[in-house]
């Protein structure tokens, strides 16, 4: 199964084609966004309900039998809500401590970095490198 993970931690699709390989389990679609290869198929699809707060509250919770968890209200503002665990791949984030145009921005996936140009570019905040791949 593989699911798009946007660069700002949402889940796009759990559907996403992946055209390029980054690493294993690690792919690029055909729009160089995140496609992340996870065990089993996307039988079904299940969302946290109103007893959980909520940044968190009507996101997927299953995929097929893959569990989705989240960062809660006891992070940051610029980290609450996103992705945090595909399954057993955990995604990090660029967090306060970093310029605005990267926080909140997936910072790796698994073992794969991810780094984007910075405020003294013409393109602060646009994906730089995901892996060893240039994307600029």
């Amino acid at each position: 199964m593989f699911i798009g993970l946007s660069y700002d931690g949402r889940i796009f699709s759990t559907d996403a084609e992946h055209s390029r390989k980054v690493e294993d389990g690690l792919y690029l679609d055909d729009f160089n966004q995140l496609v992340v290869e996870l065990p089993g198929s996307a039988t079904f699809v299940t969302h946290y309900d109103h007893d959980y707060q909520s940044c968190i509250q009507g996101k997927i919770r299953l995929i097929g039998n893959v569990l989705v968890t989240y960062y809660d209200s006891d992070y940051e503002s610029c980290l609450q809500g996103k992705v945090r665990y595909l399954g057993t791949k955990l995604i990090t984030y660029y967090d306060s401590d970093y310029e605005s145009c990267l926080k909140g921005k997936v910072r790796s996936v698994g073992n794969t970095h991810i780094s984007y140009f910075d405020s003294d570019s013409s393109r602060p905040g646009k994906v730089r490198y995901v892996g060893d791949l240039y994307l600029g």
